[in-house]
């Protein structure tokens, strides 16, 4: 019997074939709970679509569309027998119905006028990123209950007290293939509402939604206008009028920012904070791009005073006892959700850097929630926690700290880069952090080498090679420290480089190159440490060694003999090396300009030496040879040629 209907569903269908039978299951367990009855009103007339619409339900009343969707609701709700009525659409499905069950079955519903439940919007279609929003579609039927506005509709009359339910259905309905398209659908919406507006100019609902429309085609000097307007009408912050001026101020504020118009955003913030009218919920809104601002203008004492001043606004918004009647919008996240007040708390520690207000940038520091997924660093960020680092006490949020950054591509590599260049007891320090970090990359295996040399402490040592070989990573940085340590640990490298001869003497070739001749001493300490004289890898290394210090020592030989000697030291080893690898043959046949410049500079030489003081203009011809072949070591042979030996 009629009298028996508790509640009473309405339904706009479509031609959403992919979604319908969704929605319609999402219902089932909710109309056989609760006396229920459930209206489809047929909007496009597609066949499939009522084929399943009639497995549920054979209420289904016929709409021909005139693009106004309150008389399309209004068609459901006129046939309505419930004491109260809930809307949803053809694309959207319950996750849950247990809640909205028991708001009936346990007679709760007599304290209240109307209800929401949420309505998840996703923003792509693997349903991973989502939004959720309140949506205001339950109320307590009345003789005059009906629906206003052609689009972005809405109850009217719509009473409180409002009961707000955790229940939600899946929609993807905001999700677009592409940009364009999503733009096009928001000028749909657009249209109407401008001729709504146009009709009733005062009424807030529908100023609110045109703001919400210009806002999501990026549209902001319309929605910055229509949002003064808004907030500067006439009882603008009192009673129903009051959250749509709060989201008109909100937008103006973010307006703002998304222009980069910071000047004119910190003048309309000054403004409003004039303002006693203010909501609360407004008022953090304008805190929060104040304090944005400020920093952008470089007005940092201004910036922590607006910071500070947000955090009082915050609490106070935690109290507030009705959030979401004020937030109609959903929007409060926007400007106080973890990412936003991980943005907040990394300004102030920069600008404290900056100021070199170390106690305050600690405390900043300290302040940030590191694991929070959300939080989005600041290019300055990895100097700015360095920087508190090297002058604190040790604490264990410091290492969080640089474990996030180092999870993040570009920072991470800042990171590093800022690490490098401090010296002496900080480098000390922040490698003592670094040690804490499992080593992961090439450059956290090196910082626990070094760590590891500062304590002597081998076994760390050793486990960090282990993983350097275990993952590939390069055992030749061009780092001196790592070098370093590596030689006062006294460790034999060669267990745990894994390589061919072949690659060892290119890595350690490449890396002659760009260190200087005692960071060269105490790389050829380290690797020639467990080598044979006769392994080709400490014959090689020995060469290049001999070589560095012959050209170190270039301009201050000037005595020829002496030359001579360290000459053919070198291209001894040289030549011990060609050995290895080619058959003699090679360097007297037409192959013989093929072989890399070391060998044949030490062949010439050889030869030089062997007709040395016996045949004055063979050896000075095969000297001549030998600067051709290996143009680093010319002037050198030019001085032997010119004085003689």
């Amino acid at each position: 019997m009629a009298q028996d209907i508790l509640l009473t569903i309405t339904m706009l269908v479509s031609d959403r074939e992919d979604t319908i039978e969704k929605c319609m299951k999402s219902l089932k367990h909710l109309t056989d709970t609760v006396p229920s009855e459930l209206i489809v009103v047929d909007t496009a007339g597609n066949q499939t679509c009522m084929d399943i619409v009639r497995q549920y339900t054979d209420k289904i009343e016929k709409f021909v569309w005139c693009g106004d969707f309150a008389a399309a609701r209004n068609a459901g709700v006129s046939k309505a027998r419930g004491k109260w009525v809930m809307i949803i659409d053809d694309d959207e499905w319950f996750e849950s119905t247990q809640e909205l069950e028991d708001f009936f079955l346990s007679g709760a519903y007599r304290s209240y006028h109307s209800a929401s439940y949420i309505q998840r919007n996703y923003r792509d279609k693997s349903g991973s990123n989502w939004e959720d929003f309140p949506a205001l579609r339950m109320v307590e039927r009345e003789k005059n209950t009906r629906f206003y506005g052609k689009i972005h509709e809405h109850f009217t009359p719509l009473n409180s007290p409002t009961y707000y339910l955790n229940d939600y259905v899946h929609h993807y309905g905001y999700v677009f293939d592409s940009e364009k398209k999503k733009i096009e659908h928001l000028w749909r919406n657009i249209a109407p509402l401008l001729q709504m507006r146009k009709e009733n100019p005062d009424n807030s609902h529908v100023t609110g939604q045109l703001i919400q429309e210009y806002m999501g085609a990026k549209e902001f000097f319309a929605a910055i206008e229509l949002a003064k307007e808004q907030r500067k009408k006439a009882g603008s912050w009192k009673g129903y009028d009051m959250p749509y001026t709060t989201y008109a101020v909100i937008s103006e504020m973010e307006a703002y920012g998304n222009q980069q118009r910071h000047g004119d955003g910190y003048e309309a913030g000054k403004e409003l904070l004039e303002d006693e009218g203010l909501s609360v919920l407004a008022r953090c809104s304008v805190l929060y791009h104040m304090a944005l601002f400020c920093f952008y203008l470089d007005k940092y004492d201004e910036a922590i005073c607006y910071m500070d001043k947000y955090e009082v606004s915050l609490k106070q918004w935690e109290e507030y006892p009705k959030k979401k009647d004020m937030d109609l919008f959903a929007v409060a996240n926007s400007f106080m959700g973890p990412k936003e007040l991980g943005r907040l708390a990394l300004l102030k520690l920069h600008i404290h850097v900056l100021r070199e207000e170390w106690e305050e940038a600690e405390k900043a520091l300290l302040s940030v929630d590191w694991r929070n997924e959300k939080l989005k660093l600041l290019v300055a960020t990895p100097k700015d926690v360095l920087s508190v680092i090297i002058r604190a006490g040790f604490n264990q949020s410091f290492v969080e700290a640089l474990e996030v950054i180092d999870e993040v591509a570009g920072l991470k590599e800042q990171l590093y880069a800022e690490t490098n260049k401090a010296e002496g007891e900080a480098y000390d320090k922040l490698m003592e952090y670094y040690f804490l970090l499992a080593p992961e990359d090439a450059t956290l295996c090196r910082y626990h080498v070094i760590h590891a040399g500062n304590r002597m402490d081998e076994c760390a040592a050793g486990f960090a090679l282990e993983t350097m070989r275990n993952k590939n990573y390069n055992f030749f940085p061009e780092d001196r420290r790592y070098w370093a340590a590596l030689e006062r640990l006294d460790m034999d490298l060669n267990p745990y480089i894994g390589i061919s001869a072949y690659d060892w003497m290119r890595m350690a070739e490449n890396l002659w190159k760009h260190l200087d001749l005692e960071d060269c001493k105490t790389v050829y300490s380290c690797l020639t440490k467990g080598l044979g004289e006769e392994d080709i890898r400490f014959v090689y290394i020995s060469a290049l060694w001999k070589e560095k210090q012959l050209l170190a020592a270039e301009e201050k030989l000037t005595d020829a003999g002496e030359i001579w000697e360290k000459l053919y030291e070198a291209a001894q080893y040289w030549i011990s090396c060609g050995a290895s690898l080619y058959r003699e043959d090679v360097f007297t046949g037409e192959l013989m300009s093929a072989i890399p410049a070391p060998y044949r500079f030490g062949w010439y030489i050889l030869q030089a030496n062997a007709v040395k003081g016996q045949n004055d203009r063979l050896f000075i011809q095969k000297l001549a040879e030998a600067a051709k072949s290996y143009p680093i070591m010319k002037e050198l042979c030019k001085k032997v040629m010119k004085n003689g030996c």
